[in-house]
């Protein structure tokens, strides 16, 4: 299987083929692949007041509660590793056991492919700037 999900992730710009509303794209986005379907929304950081500093929050996953059951997380720190990533999430995933990893967009895409390559169900939160 060779993902297409992701069709161009770039600074300010990520486009994705999302299953059901076709080829979409953000600024930053949440995307869930399970079973062969791609779903994305946009990751809007005034609903939750994210800022690059604390970085992202436990409310940043609230939308994605019920699809994060199994899965894996993949948090996009941004190309230049300027999104934090708040201690009060990373406690949560601990005491949680969930899988997860944290690193720049341009790994995170790299994991995300390779883990939809394999068939993996996967959360992701891509932030496509700094």
């Amino acid at each position: 299987m060779v993902d297409s999900s992701i069709v161009v992730c770039e600074w300010g710009k990520i486009v994705v083929n999302d299953s059901e509303k076709g080829k979409v794209s953000y600024k930053d986005c949440k995307l869930y692949y399970s079973d062969g379907k791609t779903e994305s929304k946009n990751w809007d950081w005034n609903i939750s007041g994210t800022h690059h500093d604390p970085g992202v929050q436990r409310v940043d996953l609230h939308d994605m509660d019920t699809k994060l059951n199994g899965a894996i997380l993949l948090l996009s720190t941004g190309y230049d590793n300027c999104l934090k990533i708040t201690p009060e999430l990373i406690e949560y995933l601990k005491t949680n056991k969930m899988e997860y990893m944290i690193a720049n967009t341009e790994e995170i895409i790299t994991w995300y492919k390779k883990l939809v390559d394999a068939n993996k169900k996967v959360v992701a939160l891509i932030h496509t700037t700094c």
